[in-house]
């Protein structure tokens, strides 16, 4: 029988001794903060960074990665987000990431434990002045992880975003350890990682992480992506718009952040990945990992 503990600021699903999950609750935007398969650690926080910097396992929305310089327009409106990104001076992995999610509904099952968050922002800062709810559901089975992401516009007027999810996966070793994607695009950034367009992506599939500065972005063609370790595989999936893959490796850390989106850096400026979504309607995202 799968099992839903409620801890003060997270919530823990599990079926011993196969799988467990960690949801952050109180100021964590209703986070993965930890997911282990039979005593293994697939995903987990950075050791060396505390969330506030890392943003790990972070929903991103209304905008994932970065908007340079925290500035864009939308409907004749000029817009001006916070820069949280020292050093760069750009909006950083959206604005939900520190929100506290209520709990609306648990299940457990003989096969599955699903939990629902929800969030309502009634008072939205005047960088995105639009008010809107979130619900997250993630469900645990026993050898995968889903966390469906459902968008509701309750403001009167439209408005823009896109979607990602930023899971720190946890690296056996650099040497070894590779993904599995399909691409034939790859993003251009600039020294402060705004995109600046995309170019043909001259990469090896299988791709090893060895000695590589991951810090990259692709264009999926297709949206499966298998992460390859000494001791499990995931396969990481997102529907229907992740198109993107964000991959980055923390200096110093034994971590590999592989990022399904739905955008790019800067898509509120570029426009590319961008969905808009009008009064009373409803968007969805669903990402999946399988794990063997």
């Amino acid at each position: 029988m799968f099992k839903i503990q409620h801890f003060t600021d997270e919530l823990v699903l599990s079926k011993a001794p196969k799988i467990q999950a960690k949801i952050g609750l109180t100021h964590q935007g209703g986070r993965l903060k930890c997911l282990s398969f039979k005593d293994t650690p697939i995903i987990d926080d950075l050791e060396n960074k505390t969330y506030d910097k890392s943003h790990a396992g972070a929903i991103l929305f209304p905008f994932v990665n970065r908007i340079k310089e925290g500035q864009y327009d939308f409907a004749g409106q000029s817009y001006q987000l916070e820069c949280n990104e020292p050093g760069c001076g750009n909006a950083i992995h959206g604005l939900v990431f520190n929100k506290t999610f209520e709990i609306e509904e648990t299940e457990e099952k003989s096969d599955y434990a699903k939990v629902k968050l929800s969030y309502i922002e009634k008072d939205p800062p005047q960088g995105f002045p639009f008010q809107y709810k979130i619900n997250l559901t993630y469900t645990l089975t026993e050898a995968s992880l889903s966390l469906k992401l459902e968008v509701k516009n309750i403001d009167k007027t439209p408005f823009l975003f896109n979607t990602g999810w930023h899971p720190y996966f946890c690296v056996s070793n650099f040497d070894t350890d590779f993904l599995g994607f399909k691409t034939d695009k790859q993003v251009i950034f600039n020294d402060k990682m705004i995109a600046l367009g995309t170019a043909k992506a001259l990469i090896a599939n299988p791709y090893s992480l060895k000695n590589k500065t991951l810090d990259d972005c692709f264009v999926l063609s297709d949206k499966a992506v298998e992460f390859y370790t000494d001791h499990y595989k995931a396969t990481i999936t997102g529907r229907p718009k992740s198109d993107f893959l964000q991959i980055y490796a923390p200096p110093g850390e034994k971590r590999l952040a592989i990022e399904p989106m739905t955008g790019i850096s800067d898509s509120f400026n570029h426009k590319k990945g961008i969905q808009i979504l009008k009064p009373n309607e409803i968007k969805t995202e669903t990402w999946t990992i399988d794990l063997s």
